[in-house]
């Protein structure tokens, strides 16, 4: 990658962020389009727009609260009980964004930056999963299906994962890693698909299913897959025993606290509401409340089963499709911890999405068959079901995007009262 072109977008970011991504995007080279995106992400994480009932607001305060002064002796000791697995008050237990908050808050004495570090990291995992997909399998065909399934796969856990901090940038980490270690089988992308439990502890659980498909599918037979993924609807475990068993360990006690407890579930119902009212009465809200969408991943298995072609030339786009499955099996196997529930069900709807997009460019390159044609329809029904969260994507989006990722984001770094969402910009012309 040339130093000079990533100068040279820098450059027009500080003007216009957008303007930046659709200059790299009409580029030719990959590698231009991967970069372009990385800095659309970091400039993003720049001008970012937090309320108090986002996760990444509360985690910016620790860095004010608890990095400030942490010494690097205190840094090391608490690096060691972080991987001891012990619970460390005023920290959030995971090796990510503890060195992060530290860098920024103790080394570089700027805690402002904290969320450029975070975006940039996200964006880089992103932006390579996100142009994997495309150079391999979207650009080289043309079809509106296609496109369309791949913006689904684009904006399903998007830019905005960037505000958590922590629960998706770890599954970019794991989607990057076992995308890239299944296509080329290099060592660095094995290392990698362990890295996640130390972005967020939950993937402990949610990794699971991705490393069980990657070193054992061999021995499963995608019936099995199949059949494992539809009893997960009808069966779950015993959420006493559980639990009983978590509050048995020091470190469970501390993690059960985030995952079961009343305060946190306040807080996620808190920010669920804020949501809702944002929207109250929206068609698309209602509909996505009811979770229309998961009848499209139904009919994506049923017609991966029954008329997908599953030869070995089809190895890489089924690891995603078993990986994805088993997530939403772990999800439903665990729906009594809330947290796992949600986060590990989106983890194997980005897989599943992902498979859609890789078979069927790879579909529309050979002579179309009859399985091939069904296949197809099924998808356009598939998507049809999607619509509502389309929307209700859109819709969220303008409420916590800043408009200054349009031009000038340097306004909000020298005044950050100055900062709004779009929403509240278009809010001043639009009459109340």
């Amino acid at each position: 990658m040339n130093l000079r072109i990533i100068f040279y977008y820098s450059l027009v970011g500080l003007f216009s962020p957008l303007s930046m991504l659709l200059l790299g995007l009409r580029n030719s080279n990959f590698d231009y389009k991967r970069w372009a995106l990385i800095l659309f992400v970091t400039f993003y994480g720049s001008v970012i727009f937090l309320s108090d009932t986002n996760d990444g607001f509360r985690h910016q305060q620790n860095v004010y609260n608890t990095y400030g002064n942490m010494g690097l002796d205190e840094f090391f000791s608490t690096t060691w009980d972080i991987l001891s697995l012990k619970a460390v008050e005023g920290t959030k237990g995971d090796l990510f964004i503890h060195f992060i908050s530290f860098f920024v808050g103790s080394i570089l004495k700027a805690p402002k930056l904290f969320f450029v570090f975070v975006s940039f990291v996200y964006g880089y995992f992103y932006a390579g999963s996100v142009m994997l997909i495309a150079r391999h399998y979207v650009f080289s065909k043309y079809s509106r299906l296609l496109f369309s399934l791949f913006a689904l796969f684009v904006i399903w856990k998007n830019i905005e994962g960037v505000n958590t901090v922590r629960t998706w940038t770890g599954l970019w980490v794991l989607f990057y890693a076992v995308s890239h270690y299944i296509l080329y089988r290099k060592k660095r992308y094995l290392f990698l698909m362990f890295v996640p439990p130390y972005i967020h502890f939950s993937y402990f659980l949610m990794a699971v299913p991705a490393w069980f498909v990657v070193f054992f599918q061999r021995y499963v037979t995608q019936l099995g897959f199949t059949i494992v993924f539809a009893l997960s609807f009808l069966f779950s475990f015993n959420a006493s025993k559980a639990v009983e068993y978590v509050e048995s360990t020091e470190l469970g006690q501390t993690r059960r606290g985030y995952v079961l407890d009343e305060s946190n579930v306040t807080f996620i119902e808190k920010r669920q509401e804020t949501n809702d009212r944002r929207m109250k009465g929206s068609w698309y809200q209602q509909l996505n409340q009811r979770g229309v969408h998961k009848i499209g991943f139904f009919i994506i298995v049923f017609a991966a089963y029954f008329f997908a072609s599953k030869s070995q030339s089809n190895f890489f786009e089924f690891t995603l499709l078993n990986v994805g499955m088993m997530n939403i099996a772990l999800a439903n196997y665990l729906s009594f911890i809330f947290a796992v529930y949600t986060r590990s069900a989106i983890i194997g709807e980005v897989f599943i999405l992902a498979f859609v997009v890789v078979y069927l460019s790879k579909i529309l390159s050979v002579k179309e068959t009859y399985q091939a044609r069904i296949f197809k329809r099924l998808l356009m029904i598939a998507f049809l079901f999607f619509i509502p969260f389309i929307f209700y994507k859109i819709a969220d989006m303008i409420y916590y995007i800043s408009i200054f990722v349009v031009a000038f984001p340097f306004i909000p770094w020298l005044e950050s009262t100055l900062n709004i969402s779009i929403r509240e910009f278009f809010g001043y012309f639009l009459p109340s």
